[in-house]
């Protein structure tokens, strides 16, 4: 009875030896597996990259016209516009006091009509000189004739000559006068014109179109030639003069484009136009001039933040924190069937949390995210998928 059942037992046995061995094995793999490491890994995708340039000024004035008198020693009667007011060539921004002026032209205007009159008393004197010079000639003609017949005298022939050179000698004075008489007219024209242009002048007027930015006196006050009135930004175009680090300034060039944040308007977009050839020595700036986009409200003299883009760029990425940078060289460690692979890259922009991959690595493969630097090429490790830093 013992035997039989330790023959039937021996089978099951056999059995269990045979299977141990296998399912060991399993679970060692299984634990094996369990000791790697586990580790982060991203994949290689594309995605965009932006390089800019910070920068920080002011809202300028890019054609700014000054207005100033055309007459002086006036006051200032009254003002047609305030600042900030938007004007057209022609509108009237002030009026000086148009008394005097007034009375200027018409001496002005007396003196031309006196001098008109002196001009018809020149030519009328003119007429009457002609006359006697008319009877001179022909006395002295008669006067000739008979001294040549025999019957008249030498003494009436020169008194003859003596009356007709005396009629000569007194028309050309009186043609003189009217030479003067007529310059004369046209000194007064001149001075008439003159004194209804200071007239005119009185009214300052707008050479062009555009915006009052600044008003430079006050009612009452005397003004002078060359005294600056009004400043009309022209056409209402403002430009903005940012300053930029001098290590930067190699990336801009004219047409980039710039994201602006400014006071009181908020944010506007803008290009560049020009860069200053020279640097401040002592700031270490050097000047980008950038045309913003027209928007109601920007004025000279607003301060203005932004950044101006230099790149702009879809190429592949992956987490920033991804990248060994080792002097010169920047690698990654690529994550395949578990097994780590170091490998060179030509790295790019840095953008967020993102890093440009422009050489080394295919879309689609995957990477060490991050801890990059406590693992070596040929490590084994246990992916989690997951995004980097």
């Amino acid at each position: 009875m013992h035997v039989r059942s330790l023959a039937r037992s021996i089978p099951v046995i056999a059995v269990l030896c045979a299977v141990t061995p296998l399912s060991a094995t399993r679970a060692l793999a299984q634990d094996d597996t369990r000791t790697l490491p586990a580790v982060t890994v991203a994949e290689v995708t594309t995605a965009a990259f932006v390089q800019r340039v910070p920068v920080s000024g002011n809202v300028v004035a890019r054609n700014e016209v000054l207005v100033n008198p055309e007459v002086s020693g006036h006051r200032i009667a009254e003002f047609e516009v305030d600042i900030g007011d938007a004007v057209e060539t022609g509108d009237v921004l002030a009026r000086l006091d148009e008394r005097v002026l007034r009375r200027q032209l018409q001496l002005r205007e007396l003196a031309l009509s006196q001098a008109e009159a002196s001009f018809e008393q020149a030519r009328s004197q003119v007429a009457a000189d002609q006359a006697q010079l008319d009877q001179a000639n022909s006395v002295l003609d008669r006067a000739q004739r008979l001294r040549d017949s025999g019957t008249g005298t030498q003494a009436s022939l020169d008194d003859a000559i003596a009356a007709q050179a005396a009629a000569q000698s007194a028309l050309t004075a009186s043609s003189d006068g009217i030479t003067l008489a007529q310059s004369q007219i046209e000194e007064a024209k001149i001075n008439r014109d003159l004194a209804s242009e200071d007239l005119e002048n009185a009214t300052i007027t707008a050479p062009v179109d555009g915006i009052v930015t600044a008003r430079d006196a006050q009612i009452g006050s005397t003004v002078s030639t060359g005294q600056t009135i009004f400043r009309i930004l022209r056409d209402g175009a403002v430009d903005v003069e940012a300053e930029v680090v001098e290590t930067e300034l190699g990336q801009i060039e004219p047409g980039d484009r710039a994201e602006l944040q400014i006071a009181g308007i908020g944010s506007i977009q803008g290009t560049v136009q020009n860069i200053d050839p020279t640097v401040d020595p002592v700031t270490r700036l050097g000047v980008v001039e950038i045309e913003p986009e027209s928007k109601e409200g920007l004025r000279p003299g607003l301060f203005v933040g932004g950044w101006i883009i230099t790149a702009e760029r879809t190429s592949l990425a992956v987490p920033a924190s991804a990248v060994i940078n080792d002097g010169a060289t920047a690698s990654v460690l690529v994550e395949k069937d578990g097994t780590l692979e170091r490998r060179e890259i030509v790295a790019g922009l840095i953008w967020g949390n993102q890093r440009e991959v422009l050489g080394g690595l295919e879309e689609g493969e995957r990477v060490l995210a991050r801890a990059a630097g406590f693992f070596s090429d040929g490590d084994r490790v246990r992916p989690v998928t997951g995004q980097g830093d």
